[in-house]
């Protein structure tokens, strides 16, 4: 590897000893490569593991250096950044290369963030983390400069002991820690922002895969979506256990809450449900007309093959299903439940309570039968027995 080898008369180009540091770091990489990881105990992995998490910090830290100060190649390249040279010679993704550019010139901004990432003690994703907390702390026109300054500096001491994603929340309200009295209501105008553009965001896609399934995706409020998860859950956690207790081979836990949530589906009560036109379930029998008359006790209503239009009340029994017939067709449609009308019932409310007041009183009359009425299209059955 060879960096230039020019004459350094100023003392600033590092020349042959940046190459040859580069070059014993490409011979400790080769001697650790040549060992193979399995042969190792316990303890020699978890240093290694501790080693390489603080070396790539620290290298990352060089590199953000270089990028801060690489403006001399943007100047040789014509180029507004050297993501250009970057996409052309290290190939690159030209917005990787900008976002690296970025946290260079973040990073260089706050120096205590520079210095714990040279160190080792935080890692590159959580310094793009803290740069970008500051930076909103900087356009807060509330906060001053000595916030800015104590919020870098409890930034950086809890990157030593969170996560990069507990670090993010904490870095959303660390003003309201430095100063409760002062950043609380901001912190509130701040938190009903955000659940704001959460409800704006919500949205639910469901599509037809073809393949027997249902595909669908969508974004909800944290609110709704920990409640759906938990309530998920509680129908795939008993699942689990049925099959630990079996010996079974327990599946993806994807799966267990897929199950779980079509179980959940299950248990809706459908008379909870709105009244929006449809029923919760629907179930099609195909069965021929003739043995439907012949096997049960049935009206027709609508067409009749024989005598035409026309609507004759059911015999004594309960109809397992309410028959529509065109001529060419002996599809019945069918009702969810045999229970929600009863054979002899002359209760009107009753009928327009029930699964039956959309399919029967629809083939009675497809719209509005009042003189003058604009609705064009059934919704619940709100007509049977008297017009409305």
């Amino acid at each position: 590897m060879s960096v230039g080898r020019g004459i350094d008369h100023w003392g600033n180009n590092p020349g042959d000893s940046l190459t040859d540091t580069l070059d014993a770091v490409d011979s400790s990489l080769d001697r650790l490569l040549a060992s193979d990881p399995i042969y190792w105990d316990v303890k020699q992995k978890k240093t290694v593991l501790a080693w390489l998490e603080k070396v790539e910090a620290r290298q990352a830290a060089l590199r953000l250096r270089v990028l801060a100060s690489a403006g001399d190649i943007a100047a040789e390249t014509g180029d507004k950044d050297a993501s250009a040279w970057m996409r052309a010679e290290l190939l690159v993704d030209k917005g990787t290369a900008r976002t690296q550019i970025k946290l260079a010139a973040g990073v260089a901004t706050y120096e205590l963030v520079a210095d714990a990432l040279a160190t080792g003690d935080v890692s590159q994703v959580k310094a793009r983390v803290i740069t970008k907390a500051l930076a909103d702390i900087g356009t807060n026109p509330v906060a001053t400069t000595e916030d800015l300054a104590l919020a870098e500096k409890l930034l950086v001491d809890y990157a030593t002991r969170l996560t990069a994603n507990e670090l993010r929340i904490i870095g959303k309200r660390i003003l309201a820690e430095i100063d409760p009295a002062r950043f609380e209501d901001a912190e509130a105008k701040a938190l009903l922002a955000e659940e704001e553009r959460a409800h704006q965001r919500t949205a639910l896609r469901i599509w037809d895969n073809h393949d027997g399934t249902v595909g669908f995706d969508g974004v909800l409020p944290a609110s709704v979506g920990y409640r759906f998860k938990t309530q998920v859950e509680a129908w795939a956690q008993p699942r689990k256990q049925q099959l630990v207790e079996k010996g079974s081979p327990l599946p993806p836990w994807g799966r267990l809450m897929g199950q779980g949530f079509a179980r959940l589906l299950e248990t809706i009560d459908p008379d909870a449900l709105p009244r929006h036109g449809g029923d919760a379930t629907t179930v099609n029998v195909v069965i021929s007309l003739d043995d439907l008359r012949k096997d049960l006790g049935t009206a027709t209503l609508g067409f009749d093959d024989v005598n035409g239009p026309r609507s004759q009340r059911p015999r004594r029994g309960r109809w397992p299903a309410t028959p529509r017939s065109s001529p060419g067709s002996s599809a019945p449609t069918a009702r969810s439940s045999t229970r929600d009308v009863r054979a002899g019932s002359s209760n009107p409310s009753s009928a327009r309570r029930s699964g039956y007041s959309r399919s029967a009183a629809g083939q009675r009359g497809a719209t509005c039968r009042r003189s003058g009425a604009t609705r064009t299209t059934w919704t619940h059955g709100q007509q049977v027995g008297r017009p409305i």
